[in-house]
């Protein structure tokens, strides 16, 4: 984070062992970051940073019996925030998915196409 345009930096918070694939921001001044931990596996992950207090806290994962990825994510004008990625079922079947929040990550709705290849 930075507070005085980019001339210094200050780390909020450090993940071990994750990959970051995208961060947006919404009307509040909220920041979203999904990607994945591969500590045991790949699992998707999405963290908020709420404007208002500064701290950054998760909102959504995915069981860790799943391998999975967040990859993308998009704030639509109402306010709506989606995050597309993958999920690999334990009987090897893929998914690309898209979870969609209305409220900030209070609670999720998903989406699943079957039959469409995951990333590698």
């Amino acid at each position: 984070r930075s507070d005085d345009q980019g001339r210094t930096w200050t780390v909020e918070e450090r993940l071990e062992r994750a990959a970051l694939w995208d961060l947006v921001k919404d009307r509040f001044g909220n920041l979203y970051a999904v990607g994945a931990s591969e500590a045991q596996d790949t699992q998707w992950w999405v963290r908020k940073r709420d404007s208002r207090t500064g701290k950054w806290v998760l909102i959504d994962e995915m069981p860790p019996t799943l391998k999975s990825s967040a990859r993308g994510a998009f704030v639509a004008d109402d306010g709506t925030l989606y995050v597309s990625g993958y999920v690999k079922e334990p009987n090897g079947q893929v998914f690309e998915v898209v979870r969609f929040t209305r409220n900030g990550g209070r609670t999720w709705q998903t989406l699943k196409a079957p039959g469409l290849p995951a990333p590698q």
